[in-house]
């Protein structure tokens, strides 16, 4: 997954709860790659947003289901995880972020 890393704090959200999962390291048109504090489920496909940061309307977040490639915890921080997330479904936002953020 190869994408050029962000300058901006993107979050990445369990779009069913609302919960904060993680932060947004990369982006592109096949998925993200994020850093969390908890591990993610490997089985099947989750629903998740992120937040908009083209959209100049604050709280606006783009909508993604996604299946998790890899889940794999830091070498040297404490419950902190690497997180590859594949795309299965993108709303158009996301298409637009991966796009301008790529």
């Amino acid at each position: 997954m190869a994408s050029t890393p962000l300058l901006y704090d993107v979050k990445v959200f369990d779009d069913r709860t609302g919960h904060v999962l993680g932060h947004l390291v990369s982006i592109n048109e096949d998925g993200i790659e994020m850093l969390s504090d908890q591990a993610i489920d490997s089985t099947g496909e989750n629903y998740f947003s992120i937040e908009n940061i083209l959209d100049i309307e604050p709280g606006k977040k783009a909508l993604f289901t996604a299946i998790c490639d890899a889940c794999k915890a830091d070498d040297e921080v404490i419950d902190l995880y690497h997180v590859h997330l594949l795309f299965t479904h993108t709303s158009a936002s996301v298409d637009e972020l991966a796009h301008q953020m790529h």
